[in-house]
């Protein structure tokens, strides 16, 4: 039911932002301080070494976020995002998306093959179900360091979300998504990190936003598909090992270690 004289609202990259520091960052620490203050200092005292830090580093995300807020409203940044996305956009024909599909695909897969022969031909996901917390470090560790990372990050983090994104938002065939999916599978867990398979998705998401109107529904549907992964994650590399400590992980992850790593 559409109420009268309710303006729409548009989403963005920016205005996305905004809010995720709103909720993770402006909103974190008040809401760790009041619910769990023993949990919250530990975890900040480790990761910032210094409880005035803790204090300083909220600042520093407070300033940057009126920073960005101005530069949004105060500049006409956000007049100019939402003229490109109201922009007329010409696709090309389906065999130029073809041939950038094959293309991104190969390059991928070349990376991806290329950092596998590097570890010896072992896939650390694989490879993690025979070990325990410890040892999952130390292999996630042991890869790292055998592995070129610019390698692994140019085939993951640029050529892969090119070809996800030409595979579900153009070409659309079933056959080309699952392999490309795949690839993301197998590529997102070779690191043994969560992080990665995030980035990916947010990648995603900002395209989708830039070149089409997205519900909030959408969001959230790409909310928990991003929480789905992350607790396949924490599972696999032994961060958890029931609900509870998955949910305690994931909390302490989103309201302790988002503000304390933000800053930076």
């Amino acid at each position: 039911m559409k109420i009268a004289g309710l303006k729409k609202i548009k989403i963005n990259p920016i205005s996305l932002i905004l809010l995720a520091i709103i909720v993770l960052g402006l909103m974190g620490i008040p809401f760790a301080f009041f619910f769990d203050k023993k949990g919250y200092f530990l975890h900040f005292v480790y990761k910032l070494k210094d409880e005035n830090s803790i204090l300083l580093s909220y600042l520093y995300t407070l300033y940057g976020f009126i920073v960005m807020v101005f530069l949004y409203y105060g500049l006409g940044l956000k007049r100019k995002i939402n003229a490109y996305i109201d922009r007329d956009t010409t696709h090309f024909n389906k065999n130029h998306y073809k041939l950038l599909w094959f293309t991104t695909f190969a390059l991928a897969f070349l990376c991806f093959s290329f950092v596998f022969i590097q570890a010896g031909g072992i896939h650390p996901a694989l490879a993690a179900l025979r070990f325990d917390y410890s040892g999952i470090q130390l292999l996630r560790q042991k890869i790292r360091l055998m592995v070129n990372m610019n390698v692994y990050n140019i085939g993951f983090k640029f050529f892969l979300p090119f070809n996800l994104i030409v595979a579900l938002f153009f070409l659309r065939k079933r056959l080309l998504i699952l392999i490309s999916l795949l690839l993301f599978a197998v590529m997102s867990t070779f690191v043994l990190e969560k992080g990665p398979i995030i980035q990916i998705i947010i990648l995603i998401v900002f395209f989708r936003i830039l070149t089409s109107e997205i519900p909030f529904k959408k969001l959230f549907q790409y909310s928990l598909l991003s929480m789905f992964l992350i607790s396949i994650m924490y599972f696999l590399t032994r961060f958890a090992t029931n609900i509870s400590t998955l949910f305690r992980g994931v909390t302490e992850r989103i309201f302790y270690g988002q503000i304390s790593d933000l800053p930076y």
